[in-house]
């Protein structure tokens, strides 16, 4: 019987942060910015769940916290070219996932989000040489476009979760 409690309990907590990467990711990728407020609301409930198991002052978790305030200067460094809400869903993400689990996950995440910056910009190039024939003045390429970081963590979440239940 604990184990079934178990389970069900792990799995709703898997549920509620696919939901929640999902509702970011729609947010990231329409306006280039999360809402706070859903990031302090699910982080609380994250915490709060940490103090309930006993885990909040884990080596575990004060890995994670390191690792997400990394994130955090990296975001202060370049000017927010990587954005405070993606430092903090790291952080959150990384308390209810461990510092095994988080690494991998943001490993794969930067490698979907290199796999689709190489193929935009081939797309790009192809276009722009297609288009040279054409008009030489077009420009397809516009500076400072952005690429929404947390839709790669949460694909990379979901594999991790789904390839984790398969072993």
């Amino acid at each position: 019987m604990w184990e079934l409690e178990q389970s069900v309990k792990v799995v709703g907590n898997i549920n509620m942060i696919i939901v929640w990467l999902g509702i970011l990711s729609v947010y990231d990728y329409k306006f280039k910015k999360v809402p706070v407020w859903l990031l302090f609301l699910y982080g609380f409930w994250v915490i709060i769940n940490q103090m309930f198991k006993g885990e909040i002052f884990s080596q575990n978790t004060l890995f994670v916290i390191v690792l997400g305030f990394i994130f955090l200067v990296i975001s202060f460094a370049t000017k927010e070219k990587i954005g405070y809400g993606d430092g903090i869903t790291i952080l959150i993400t990384g308390i209810s996932s461990g510092i095994q689990q988080i690494v991998v996950i943001i490993w794969f995440s930067f490698f979907f989000l290199f796999l689709f910056t190489i193929t935009k910009i081939c797309k790009i190039r192809y276009q722009k040489w297609k288009m040279k024939s054409l008009d030489s003045k077009h420009k397809i390429f516009v500076e400072g476009q952005t690429i929404a970081y947390i839709p790669f963590l949460a694909i990379a979440y979901f594999l991790i979760e789904i390839c984790g239940s398969l072993f």
